[in-house]
């Protein structure tokens, strides 16, 4: 065992040779020539006004972006320019209403961005509030709890000119008309900018009034298409389902399509033949509601399919990757034979909004290949087909 001087001898000995290694390397050769991270390149981006425009890769798909800006603090390498430059780039051109399962919702989609840990710039964040706060049913709080600030910040942020919020503008003119001579008004700067917001604020709610009388007239347009004559075998159904999470304040956000409520799913006139199968599209959420869908249109639950999507999308419990297609029926239909039928797990990736696989028609026809046009029928179809019959919103006589 060596004596406590030689082994400090060599500690000493390892370090000074480590220094002198290091200073031939061009490498700090300790504390006196100050901390490592002095040599570090500056992280100017971070702080600058200033972010560089999003430039995704040509493989890259707002799909992308998107699943990163939801994991974007636990993602190592991305800053606050970085983060704030993608999501600027996804909120242009609607590329957000194509992500994940979906969204018509600015308030919806926002929830599922995580960029509230990262340190924005004064300028950085004005502009992407603003932006932000421009998507439809999104509120200045649901702005400020996105972005990691408070209500009243998002309030300044957009005010123009960098005027203070609109209630304390208001004070503000209201106090300046109080201490005028003879009562006279004053129109401040701060005056003049809460004017402007509120123009601007009664311009947006024009706009979701517009907007939801659109949604209005293309649902009444639906349910007042007649129903093609005749009794159908095979029922294929994609019901527009309202999911409780999609209002925002008192406006149905389902700019996508216009949705129904249960209660009206639950009362549509099925053309069902006495003996018939039907095949029914509904999601984890409202599985529930789709058992009451099938008691209601007379027939009887037997099994289900499921869609693997080939996307993880978002979940309060599970994070999404599936559909359900339920299997009912009335009556003394016959099963498929053996050799028809399909698996009861469909791969396909996720195509447009609630647009559904195409495989399912290809495999529905091989299940009951003696049916024709005559005998299925597509209902809230989107889109003709050649051999079915269909009715919907969208489908074309």
């Amino acid at each position: 065992m060596k004596p406590k001087a030689e082994k400090t001898d060599a500690i000493r000995e390892m370090r000074e040779r480590a220094l002198r290694d290091r200073g031939r390397m061009g490498l700090p050769s300790g504390k006196k020539q100050g901390p490592m991270r002095k040599q570090s390149e500056p992280t100017k981006a971070i702080s600058s006004p200033e972010w560089p425009e999003h430039e995704p890769l040509k493989t890259e798909t707002p799909d992308m972006v998107w699943g990163r800006l939801s994991e974007a603090a636990h993602v190592h390498g991305y800053t606050g320019a970085r983060a704030a430059s993608a999501l600027e780039w996804l909120v242009e051109g609607d590329r957000w209403t194509k992500v994940g399962p979906g969204f018509a919702d600015g308030r919806v989609f926002l929830s599922t961005i995580n960029v509230k840990e990262f340190r924005l710039s004064l300028e950085m964040r004005k502009k992407l509030v603003k932006k932000l706060y421009a998507l439809p049913g999104v509120t200045q709080r649901a702005v400020a709890k996105a972005v990691g600030v408070g209500h009243g910040t998002v309030e300044r942020d957009l005010a123009p000119n960098g005027a203070i919020g609109i209630r304390k503008a208001a004070k503000n003119q209201s106090n300046e008309r109080d201490l005028a001579p003879n009562g006279a008004t004053s129109l401040s700067q701060s005056g003049s900018a809460a004017a402007e917001v509120a123009e601007a604020e009664a311009e947006r709610q024009a706009t979701e009034g517009r907007r939801e009388e659109d949604r209005q007239r293309k649902r009444d347009e639906r349910l007042s298409r007649p129903m093609p004559e005749g009794k159908f075998k095979l029922l294929y159904a994609d019901p527009p389902w309202q999911y409780e999470y999609t209002k925002a304040e008192s406006r149905a956000i389902e700019n996508q399509y216009p949705t129904m409520s249960l209660e009206e799913i639950c009362a549509f006139k099925a053309p069902a033949a006495d003996d018939a199968v039907l095949f029914l599209w509904a999601t984890s959420p409202k599985l529930g509601d789709a058992m009451k869908v099938i008691e209601a249109w007379g027939f009887n639950y037997r099994t289900c399919a499921v869609w693997d999507k080939g996307v993880i999308e978002m979940g309060y419990y599970f994070r999404q990757q599936h559909e359900l297609l339920l299997v009912a029926k009335r009556g003394d239909l016959p099963t498929p034979e053996p050799p028809n039928r399909p698996s009861s797990v469909i791969y396909q990736r996720r195509g447009k909004h609630s647009e559904k696989p195409v495989v399912v028609y290809e495999l529905l026809a091989a299940m009951y290949p003696s049916f024709g046009a005559q005998d299925r029928i597509e209902l809230f179809s989107r889109s003709s087909r050649e051999n079915w019959t269909t009715w919907g919103n969208e489908a074309k006589d």
